[in-house]
């Protein structure tokens, strides 16, 4: 995928006790990539699950959080997850 290798959204999204593993995308968001750009906001909001292994070659290795877009995040694993150009699990 280019970006979002698990998930991408532009619009609202919940997501809980789930896992997001073992993705990859060639531009950003190996595991999520929340993008407002081609709406006016993207919100997400993920409790209580995994994001694990991940990678991307962009910025954003587990979450990529981009332009107007919200996130909520508690309670979840955000673990070996891997960027090209920013090496962190989460990224905006």
């Amino acid at each position: 995928a280019g970006s979002g290798g698990g998930i991408i959204n532009n619009g609202s999204l919940n997501i809980s006790n789930s896992t997001i593993s073992d993705n990859s995308a060639s531009r950003q968001g190996g595991g999520i990539a929340l993008d407002s750009i081609t709406a006016d906001v993207a919100s997400l909001t993920i409790s209580d699950s995994n994001i694990v292994g991940n990678i991307t070659q962009g910025g954003g290795g587990g979450i990529l959080v981009r332009g107007n877009s919200t996130a909520e995040i508690s309670g979840n694993n955000l673990t070996n997850n891997q960027a090209d150009s920013i090496t962190v699990s989460s990224y905006r």
